[in-house]
């Protein structure tokens, strides 16, 4: 992309997709917020937790860790760094009544009102499929939905 920078979309061990991206010039701005309609956060439920983490551990320049969601079994986080207190991502095992949900990045949404925006959702003809699920560690809720194309993503009311 002249002027812009380069991307290459590379295929990971479970056979998801992602993007990388190296700007020219400018350094891109952090999108990682709280501010409503802002994407905060990324995370990726795999089938092989060991194999996703050491494959994005050596692919990307990340510190890859357990994280902090202890009553999560095998939640980890990416780091730039082990002392950086900002996280990038998360990647856990899929549960068991998500292994229907193709292994992909998920992007969550932040919202200042999880309800208003789930209802939204409906009546723009998506489908909600989790409703107002508590994240551990007492850190918001999520909402799981597909918009009316099948891509899935989160809604979150994130602290």
């Amino acid at each position: 992309m002249p002027g812009i920078g380069r991307a290459a979309t590379l295929s990971g061990p479970e056979g998801e997709v992602f993007s990388i991206f190296s700007p020219s010039g400018e350094e891109m701005s952090d999108v990682n917020g709280g501010k409503n309609g802002q994407i905060c956060w990324n995370e990726m439920m795999v089938d092989d937790i060991k194999q996703s983490v050491d494959f994005y551990g050596k692919v990307l320049p990340w510190h890859v860790a357990p994280g902090p969601m202890g009553i999560m079994k095998d939640y980890y986080v990416s780091k730039q760094n082990p002392s950086d207190e900002s996280m990038i991502a998360g990647l856990m095992p899929k549960p068991a009544e998500s292994k229907d949900i193709p292994t992909s990045w998920m992007i969550y949404f932040y919202t200042d009102n999880l309800e208003a925006s789930g209802k939204k959702v409906v009546e723009l003809g998506g489908k909600i499929l989790m409703d107002r699920v508590e994240i551990p560690g007492d850190m918001g809720y999520f909402t799981l939905f597909t918009d009316p194309t099948g891509a899935y993503a989160y809604l979150t009311d994130m602290k």
